[in-house]
């Protein structure tokens, strides 16, 4: 029957737009409204039976259920002589299939395309629902940018399908997972197995497995392994392999926990790509940590801040990429393969070199070398006093920037020349401190601000030096190592002083930031890391301490979009990753949390992080109910850390999920109000009081917690309303006494498992917003 040109129900068919077993779609023209839709019908071509009946009401009821910005919405179930029919939102342009028909993607478009549909399906799987047929066909590409994944036609709820099996194959045979192939029943693992596919073949061009019939196309999914990605695209790094290679692996408890672990895990490759067989620019270059040939190794901090300094002097300049002081700290001390590294860093060209100190005395040599050759661009050997040290780190910025780039502007000479002292013994010291400092131990900070002072004792005008002192300050207290009052005003004065040296100063205003946040002056504190951020928009710590700021707003969408633009300026930042593994836990993205914990330990062995780790994985299997996990964890804290002050929190709280209550109760009536710090678990204590029901603890643990300046994830109110650990407290009158109004607004993940109404309920203004970093729109 010809439908151009009928009116079904209220709506006019324009045109059709495609034919397939699920399905007609048609533009049509809604009267009503004025506005054009997307008619789907049942199949015109046959009869339609019960089962395809079924199938549309399934899809019906699946996008009824589900709002998201890159699910296609449904606008109306309707029925026109006796036959259903579905009003969707209309999407102008070409499908994902069209266009990998005619070549395979770029990178970066193939890595987007894969994390929108990952988010989408997120969405659906956190919803209970599970698509079932996902494939390059039922992704539609807007000519306006827009991603939409479409045709719910096979959903169905998860516990439904993963226990179904089904006599009759549904879906598509090249993007089915095994277990759909053998009837055992598929979940949203299968979903997670179809995008994998996808995402080989935007990359490849090429689907990963093939035959010349349908039954070989099946025997190939189940029985073997596609060639690796990296075969048809040498640009791409074995970790893509391995990341792809999961996500399609046979058995489906080995693929990725969910399919948002994928995507995250896809958008760690992308932001460490680098080409093999496409020469960087060699207006990208890496430093590497200078061989300290001095016969003393107590000069190490020495060479590491002649390195750093020369690295910050580099990066100031327009027109050079530099790789990041956190990804060559890994290569520190080791004998390096040139070639290797730049391709891993993605640089053209790569700086090395030594220094050699005695007494006054310094030896500098530096040598930079292209990376596809291996030939020398320029090198120079620098026999010095102590005092001249400034002018060889100018040479040495000059002549890399006359060998790459060009010579230095008059401006960009005296950006070289900010915040270096006129005394090189204040020089020396400041260096000092600033490697102790950032051990972030109590006895090593306090070694680092005696280093300070001693600078500033030298040259009282050092504004670097004032803002060393203004953060040891602040850690002292941010740390909860020592709460005299006067450890704030003495930092205030210190962030002042370096300010109005150096207006232009990014270090300054981050310290500034620092004590204003301890003093509880959080808009404040706000307003400095913005103007650190806006003379320097690379400036890493400054941007993770906004995205904690921004977290107490509430908008935590936009927190975890400032983490991961860091992650974009340094895939390597350890700080970054930290606060992005405690984002994940707090949005209930408990394995997300549980493998990028695991990746910041990979990245970093200190005990500050290891300890965090620890515990955020701790609660992350306590959400997850897994008690074994948590005992493993419980374990590796015994095992490397012996004196850390919360072990017998963890094992109170690990009895608990074993079934054991009494070890809480002994804890809490003993010891549960006593002051604890930041890095001693006391979150744990508040989530052991509120699961054995003991509101007046828990609540008396925040109250302590929330005026403790060392203790801001107490004042992250918004967060705190939605944690399940707090939920059998959440509706007591002392939790609601405590926190009253404050946190009332959230700007939820979408990317994150989707809140109950109960949980939304809780918001006056409540909105959802996507955690992946979107252009500029950082921070």
């Amino acid at each position: 029957m010809d439908m151009i040109g009928r009116m079904l129900s209220h709506y006019r068919v324009i045109e059709k737009l495609g034919e397939g077993g699920m399905g007609a779609v048609f533009r049509a023209e809604d009267v009503r409204l004025g506005r054009q839709v997307a008619l789907k019908t049942l199949p015109a071509l046959r009869e339609a039976d019960d089962r395809d009946r079924q199938r549309f009401l399934a899809e019906a009821r699946a996008l009824a259920l589900l709002e998201h910005p890159h699910i296609c919405l449904l606008y109306e179930l309707g029925e026109a002589e006796g036959e259903p029919f579905l009003a969707m939102q209309l999407v102008e342009g070409e499908s994902l299939g069209q266009l990998v028909r005619r070549g395979r993607l770029a990178v970066d478009r193939a890595l987007e395309v894969v994390q929108v549909v990952a988010s989408a399906l997120g969405a659906a799987h956190a919803r209970g629902i599970v698509h079932l047929d996902v494939k390059c066909d039922n992704i539609l590409l807007g000519r306006d940018g827009s991603i939409k994944l479409t045709d719910f036609g096979l959903a169905r709820l998860s516990e439904v399908a993963s226990h179904s099996s089904r006599s009759a194959l549904a879906g598509t045979a090249a993007y089915m997972a095994p277990e759909q192939i053998e009837g055992r029943g598929a979940g949203a693992a299968a979903d997670q197995f179809a995008l994998g596919v996808v995402a080989y073949e935007c990359l490849t061009g090429t689907r990963p497995f093939t035959g010349d019939s349908l039954m070989t196309v099946m025997y190939a999914i189940c029985n073997t392994e596609p060639p690796p990605v990296s075969r048809a695209r040498p640009e791409l790094t074995l970790r893509w392999d391995e990341t792809i290679s999961r996500a399609l692996h046979k058995d489906p408890s080995r693929r990725f926990p969910g399919v948002r672990e994928f995507g995250a895990a896809l958008s760690l490759q992308g932001a460490t790509a680098s080409p093999r067989n496409q020469r960087p620019a060699l207006t990208s270059l890496a430093v590497l940590y200078f061989e300290n040939l001095s016969p003393f190794p107590d000069t190490d901090y020495f060479c590491a801040g002649i390195t750093e300094d020369i690295l910050t002097d580099l990066s100031k300049l327009p027109g050079l990429q530099v790789a990041s002081r956190n990804a060559v700290a890994r290569l520190r001390g080791q004998a390096v393969d040139i070639p290797r590294v730049a391709a891993e860093l993605g640089v053209g060209a790569v700086l090395e070199g030594s220094v050699r100190r005695s007494g006054t005395q310094v030896r500098i040599t530096a040598q930079l070398i292209d990376a596809a050759t291996g030939f020398h661009l320029w090198a120079e050997r620098y026999d010095r006093q102590l005092e001249d040290v400034f002018a060889v780190q100018e040479d040495i910025a000059r002549s890399i920037a006359g060998a790459l780039r060009g010579a230095l502007t008059s401006e960009e000479t005296a950006g070289l020349q900010q915040g270096r002292p006129a005394n090189a013994w204040a020089y020396d010291l400041y260096l000092k401190g600033r490697a102790l400092y950032t051990q972030y131990v109590f006895e090593d900070n306090r070694r680092a601000l005696e280093m300070f002072e001693q600078a500033l004792a030298i040259e009282p005008d050092y504004a670097l030096a004032w803002a060393g002192v203004a953060d040891c300050c602040g850690q002292i207290i941010d740390k909860a190592w020592d709460a005299s009052p006067g450890w704030l005003d003495r930092g205030l004065a210190a962030a002042r002083r370096s300010v109005e040296l150096d207006p232009r100063l990014p270090e300054a205003y981050k310290a500034l930031a620092l004590i204003q946040e301890m003093r509880g002056e959080l808009d404040e504190s706000r307003s400095s890391l913005h103007r650190a951020i806006e003379i320097n928009p690379r400036f890493e710590s400054a941007l993770v301490n906004l995205s904690s700021l921004i977290l107490e707003t509430g908008d935590v969408a936009r927190f975890e979009r400032c983490l991961r633009r860091v992650l974009e300026i340094d895939p390597t930042s350890s700080y970054a990753y930290l606060w992005l593994g405690l984002g994940l836990m707090l949005t209930h993205r408990f394995h997300e949390a549980i493998e990028v914990t695991r990746r910041l330990q990979a990245l970093d062995q200190s005990p500050y992080y290891e300890e965090f780790s620890l515990l955020v994985r701790i609660i992350s299997f306590g959400n997850l109910a897994d008690a074994a996990g948590a005992r493993s964890e419980l374990k590796s804290l015994e095992r490397s850390l012996p004196g850390a002050g919360w072990t017998g929190d963890a094992r109170a709280y690990i009895a608990l999920l074993e079934g054991d209550p009494e070890p809480g109760r002994r804890l809490l009536e003993s010891s549960a109000l006593e002051r604890t710090g930041p890095s001693t678990g006391s979150e744990l204590r508040v989530d052991l009081a509120a699961r054995l029901g003991d509101a007046h603890r828990a609540v008396a643990l925040l109250r302590r917690a929330e005026h403790d300046p060392g203790m801001e994830w107490a004042r992250k109110f918004a967060i705190l309303r939605v944690q399940p650990g707090l939920r059998s407290i959440r509706e007591s009158s002392e939790f609601r006494a405590w926190i009253g109004s404050r946190g009332s607004r959230m700007v939820w993940p979408l990317e994150a498992p989707a809140l109950s109404f109960e949980d939304r309920a809780q918001f006056t203004d409540y909105s959802e917003a996507s955690g992946l970093v979107q252009g500029a729109d950082v921070p």
